[in-house]
C-alpha cells in the first residue's frame, strides 16, 4: 500500500522505473501486475486509529473514492495488465466496510469498471492546471471521456466541443450537461 501523500498520478514515474529494470534484465515485454495497491482509508466500522503509521493519515471517503478511480484508470493508461486492490474488506485499505457494508470506494470501483469494460483507451492527457482527460471509444466507436483534476475537489469543467448530454460521477449520479 501507498502513503497518503503519494498521488495515483505518480504511477507513470514508477512504471518507467520498473520498465527500465525489465529492460536491464532483457525481459521488456514481461506483463506488469500490482497485487497489493491501496491507501489507508477511513472506515465506519474499523481503523479508528491508524493501522500502520507509515501509511500516513487515512484518506477521507470522498478522497479515497477519487484515489481508487484514478489508480485504476492511470494504471491502465500506464500499461499495467493487472491491478489488485488490497483489500476488499479486511483492514484499513478496504473498498468496503470491514463488515461488507457499502462504502463510496466500492462505488468508485464499480463506476470505473462500468466506464472502461468494453472500451479502449485512446489517449490520456494532463493539462497544466492538473486536469486529466482520458479519451475512450466503445466497440461501436462512440467517444467517451473521463475527466478529473488531481488537486481540485468537486466537478471538472466539461468542454462544449464534446457535445456531452450527461455526466456521471463516481457515485453513479447522472447530471444533465448544460451547453
Amino acid at each position: 500500500p501507498n502513503h497518503a501523500t503519494v498521488l495515483p498520478e505518480t504511477i507513470f514515474a514508477r512504471t518507467n522505473l520498473i520498465r527500465s529494470v525489465l529492460r536491464s534484465y532483457q525481459v521488456p515485454d514481461k506483463p506488469m501486475w500490482d497485487t497489493e495497491i491501496g491507501w489507508e482509508m477511513l472506515n465506519d466500522d474499523a481503523n479508528t486509529s491508524r493501522v500502520a503509521s507509515y501509511l500516513g493519515d487515512p484518506l477521507t471517503p470522498a478522497l479515497a473514492a477519487g484515489f481508487v478511480a484514478r489508480t485504476y484508470l492511470l494504471s491502465w493508461a500506464a500499461g499495467w495488465q493487472r491491478i489488485y486492490w488490497y483489500s476488499w474488506n479486511a483492514g484499513g485499505t478496504t473498498l468496503t466496510e470491514e463488515n461488507g457494508g457499502y462504502k463510496i470506494c466500492e462505488g468508485a470501483y464499480n463506476a470505473v469498471h462500468d466506464w472502461t469494460v468494453g472500451r479502449r483507451l485512446v489517449a490520456i492527457d494532463r493539462h497544466k492546471d492538473g486536469t486529466w482527460i482520458a479519451s475512450l471509444r466503445s466497440t461501436a466507436d462512440k467517444p467517451y471521456w473521463i475527466i478529473w483534476n488531481e488537486s481540485v475537489r468537486g466537478h471538472a469543467s466539461i468542454p462544449g466541443a464534446w457535445h456531452a448530454t450527461t455526466s456521471t460521477d463516481l457515485a453513479g449520479v447522472q447530471t444533465p450537461v448544460n451547453g
